[in-house]
């Protein structure tokens, strides 16, 4: 059980929505390393892969293979490197991780990023009972927010934010303005590279390690 550290059944009552994601999960997923050699396989065949896949001409592209080999869905926790590898459905957490560490092998400075999403009452509805027929708990949604994760790769102060469940870059400048799954927030890791303990999203400053609300109007 991930959800809800050191939050009592009675404070989680008196949160707003927007809290109750902020305290959904205080650091992004981890994937756990056995200290073996399938976890160590694992992570070669991942490299490898990426390389296979997403290389060419000596350039990188997007890792959308992630998506085209995983599901979205549920998922138990936690979940090993060897894992993931044998497995076929990854939650945003597990899709965040996995697309961090090809960045990572790839000589980017990456590391994850937690959001708040808002989609429709509907979308949420869905997404609650499909968690629940799983067996897993849906205390990632909160009415129209949900809790979220995607990789932010930084250059030189500057962030650019893969999605890897969506498989597509976040824009600044469309993301937080009405379009569907509107960045509400946004936390960027605090083992991000960051100049001066920020980087920006466009014109916005991120305060790695902290949440930064971007679309205050989404909570009303």
């Amino acid at each position: 059980m991930r959800a809800w550290p050191g939050v009592l059944d009675g404070e989680r009552a008196e949160m707003t929505d927007l809290d109750k994601v902020f305290s959904y999960l205080v650091r992004p997923s981890q994937v756990t390393h056995h200290g073996a050699s399938c976890c160590v396989s694992a992570r070669s065949w991942i490299r490898a892969f990426d390389r296979s896949a997403a290389c060419s001409d000596g350039g990188w592209r997007p890792p959308t293979w992630i998506r085209q080999r995983y599901d979205w869905g549920p998922l138990q926790w936690p979940i090993a490197w060897c894992q993931i590898v044998d497995g076929d459905v990854l939650d945003c957490g597990a899709l965040a991780g996995l697309a961090t560490e090809v960045f990572r092998m790839r000589g980017d400075s990456a590391s994850q990023i937690q959001l708040a999403l808002r989609y429709p009452a509907a979308v949420m509805a869905g997404w609650q009972s499909m968690w629940e027929s799983a067996g897993v708990p849906a205390d990632w949604i909160s009415g129209r927010l949900c809790y979220h994760e995607a990789t932010v790769v930084v250059k030189d102060g500057q962030a650019q934010i893969w999605d890897p469940t969506d498989t597509q870059w976040l824009d600044p400048g469309t993301a937080s303005s009405g379009s569907f799954g509107n960045v509400v927030a946004l936390k960027p890791s605090e083992n991000g590279a960051s100049l001066n303990g920020a980087i920006h999203w466009g014109t916005t400053e991120l305060r790695v390690g902290g949440w930064t609300v971007v679309n205050a109007a989404d909570l009303v």
